[in-house]
């Protein structure tokens, strides 16, 4: 099932950030779950979380916004978390769908996103759903002592026209 998240998810969007095998892909640092209690808060006020759950377990989370005045027609999906264990069952896929409902209610022309260029499974997803790369970020995250680069990626449509 997929709902939108709200405030009382805090600690089920924090695992999901903070897990150790996803948070490179992600901008924020862990600095603690208070700490991140006031960013999700501020989050909340412009970004929907999709949630993926299982019973009562979240195992997987999805970020959507969309833009206003002369960048309305511009929705940003990102990030998108799976618990590792979960990967490769479609759940990136059936919240990739849902986000691209709300785009096609929120009027999106341009639906955009960045990737990390080793995170070769997104970048596999994100082909999949018609995302075609616009350019690279140099540099973009430091990991560590790394710094990673990403990929800006965008399906633009014009109606029903994709654009090359």
């Amino acid at each position: 099932m997929i709902r939108v998240a709200g405030p009382d998810d805090v600690e089920a969007v924090y695992n999901l950030y903070f897990h150790p095998d996803l948070n490179k892909f992600v901008l924020e640092e862990d600095e603690g779950l208070e700490k991140f209690r006031e960013m999700y808060a501020e989050f909340l006020k412009s970004y929907t979380f999709f949630l993926y759950e299982e019973g009562e377990k979240v195992l997987g989370l999805l970020g959507y916004r969309n833009f206003w005045g002369k960048m309305k027609h511009v929705s940003r999906i990102g990030p998108i978390l799976v618990y590792p264990e979960y990967s490769g069952k479609g759940i990136g896929s059936r919240l990739m769908e849902r986000a691209f409902e709300e785009a096609e209610k929120d009027r999106a022309t341009r639906v955009e996103l960045w990737v990390e260029v080793e995170n070769q499974r997104a970048l596999k997803l994100y082909k999949k759903f018609g995302f075609r790369e616009e350019g690279i970020n140099r540099n973009r995250i430091r990991v560590g002592d790394r710094y990673l680069d990403s990929r800006v990626m965008a399906v633009i449509k014009d109606g029903n026209t994709e654009k090359d």
